[in-house]
């Protein structure tokens, strides 16, 4: 009698095959499409590792796995990703939120205190997830999601509504006219120089929206293009928090204190430089106790 292919065969099979093919996180990836194929928490795929798969199941799941083994990530697969602990849908209009991202979140709510007043906006919010994390720690703050992409914003007013957030989309590249002067700008730009996209990990260079990524010759061009507009976009007082690649932040740094903006740099998870911070000259703005990011679920 052939042996049935059980959870727990299933899982180790597909975590062999993605380690073979190089893929990172064999086993997490192996754990989260099969848990998606069979409806079931991850807690229940070791709960029931001797339950056996039907076939429907075993089609569900080998489909799930083509399309890892085609590097897709497993983001667009499940159509989700967590960010600041929020439930965030997904797809291959967006840029997946990354981890490190979370540290633009910390530093833009140390600059906004709770209860204040404030207009902030997130340019090239993507699945509105930078947005959605501020306005989640500051419900009474005005807050903007501006996108050059038609698509990319329906997924981020999509996981506003689902939310329960309001926030205010609009399409435009970089800075919207109105209203004129933001109390904090977020951004989170392409900083890939061109060469380089096509020779990033498949995950990124095959299915993550290019737009997302290509920052032109240099990998600098949209961030050199806003750094241009925040004399005039900033409020007097006011920050701008923009995320680069490591080896970039002293050119940012320096983009910005050419526009006599005060700039400091910041480190991100791995200890690498990853955000430059710059503030508006001009009255003082009231800065909150540093913030505590959401525990993770």
């Amino acid at each position: 009698m052939a042996e049935d292919w059980t959870v727990m065969r299933v899982l180790d099979w597909t975590r062999d095959k993605f380690e073979a093919e190089g893929i990172d996180n064999p086993r997490l990836d192996a754990e989260l499409l099969l848990s998606a194929a069979l409806g079931m928490p991850r807690i229940q795929l070791y709960a029931r590792f001797d339950q056996p798969l039907t076939a429907e199941e075993r089609e569900a799941t080998r489909s799930l796995v083509r399309r890892r083994l085609e590097r897709e990530p497993v983001a667009y697969i499940l159509g989700r990703k967590e960010f600041w602990s929020l439930d965030l849908a997904v797809d291959d209009q967006v840029l997946i939120p990354r981890p490190d991202t979370e540290l633009m979140v910390e530093r833009a709510l140390d600059r906004i205190p709770k209860g204040a007043t404030s207009k902030v906006i997130d340019v090239g919010t993507g699945s509105g997830a930078i947005a959605l994390a501020f306005k989640t720690e500051r419900p009474e703050a005005d807050v903007y999601g501006a996108d050059l992409s038609a698509s990319a914003l329906e997924v981020a007013r999509q996981n506003a509504e689902r939310l329960g957030l309001a926030l205010s989309f609009v399409q435009a590249d970089l800075l919207p006219p109105e209203p004129r002067r933001f109390d904090l700008i977020l951004a989170n730009l392409p900083y890939i120089p061109s060469r380089e996209v096509d020779g990033l990990m498949p995950e990124v260079s095959l299915h993550e929206p290019r737009l997302a990524l290509d920052g032109g010759e240099n990998g600098l061009e949209p961030i050199e293009r806003l750094v241009v507009q925040l004399p005039e976009r900033l409020a007097p007082g006011g920050f701008v928090l923009l995320e680069c690649g490591p080896t970039q932040t002293d050119a940012v740094a320096g983009l910005l204190e050419e526009r006599s903006l005060t700039a400091s740099v910041y480190e991100d998870l791995g200890g690498l430089p990853r955000l430059v911070e710059a503030r508006q000259r001009g009255a003082p703005t009231t800065t909150g106790s540093s913030s505590t990011k959401a525990a993770s679920t």
